[in-house]
């Protein structure tokens, strides 16, 4: 099991461009791909569990993910909301953590520390350059630690661009 800290979660989502919310009253892990064809990175399949997460814990994540190209730099925009009282309220950038922006998430990527094995095992990168081709984690664990403690409805929304 790999240990991964809070702004290390990226990492596995590294490359592509999603929206992942959980259902209203159902507490279900969903998601969609904001991706359009022309797109150079594609995730195609993102299975994550338990349902509903909890941090600290354990999560178990996997995915496959189309890179058309090879990728020398990355900007990224995170954003992060929480529900309270009802209301679906933006948390800010804090410490490289909540809604933040990247303008080169490739540097972010390569000081956010060493490459979890399960990553290095499966071939799949952890910094630049990301070299053109599909990536496939079968789920996997990860042991995420404590800080920070989110409880409640959450949603989260990345996007990268070349």
């Amino acid at each position: 099991m790999a240990t991964l800290q809070y702004t290390s979660i990226a990492l596995i989502l590294v490359g592509c461009v999603l929206f992942i919310e959980p259902a209203t009253g159902k507490k279900k892990f969903t998601w969609k791909s904001c991706s359009i064809s022309s797109d150079q990175l594609v995730l195609k399949r993102l299975q994550i569990s338990p349902d509903p997460l909890e941090l600290p814990g354990t999560l178990k994540a996997g995915f496959n993910l189309a890179v058309k190209s090879d990728i020398t730099s990355l900007q990224a925009d995170v954003k992060v909301w929480k529900k309270i009282f009802g209301t679906w309220v933006k948390l800010p950038c804090q410490g490289n953590v909540g809604s933040c922006s990247y303008n080169d998430f490739c540097g972010f990527l390569a000081e956010s520390g060493s490459c979890p094995q399960t990553l290095v095992r499966n071939n799949i990168p952890c910094a630049c350059p990301i070299k053109r081709g599909n990536y496939f984690l079968p789920l996997t664990n990860f042991h995420l630690l404590e800080k920070p403690k989110v409880r409640g409805d959450i949603r989260f929304q990345l996007k990268l661009k070349k």
